[in-house]
């Protein structure tokens, strides 16, 4: 079982099994380091979608915080009227 390769000037010269076979590693490493920079990528975006969501429940719930702050507050004050009209 002969591995072949081509030479710069385009030639086919037969190469040694455990040449081939370190070329195929190189290319496995190659192809995998590929593969792992698409995921960090990947998980990048997901992280900066997520930071994203988690920005918008963050005021969201600041909103219905002060919103039942408010709610809070007029209450008080009908109180306060109701004890003043008494």
């Amino acid at each position: 079982m002969n591995a072949f390769a081509r030479d710069m000037n385009q030639t086919v010269v037969p190469i040694n099994p455990s040449v081939a076979y370190e070329m195929e590693i190189r290319e496995r490493i190659v192809r995998v380091e590929e593969e792992l920079k698409n995921q960090r990528e990947l998980m990048k975006l997901g992280f900066e979608q997520m930071d994203k969501r988690l920005e918008q429940m963050d005021k969201r719930i600041d909103d219905q915080r002060e919103a039942m702050r408010l709610g809070f507050e007029q209450v008080d004050k009908r109180f306060e009227d109701q004890r003043e009209a008494m």
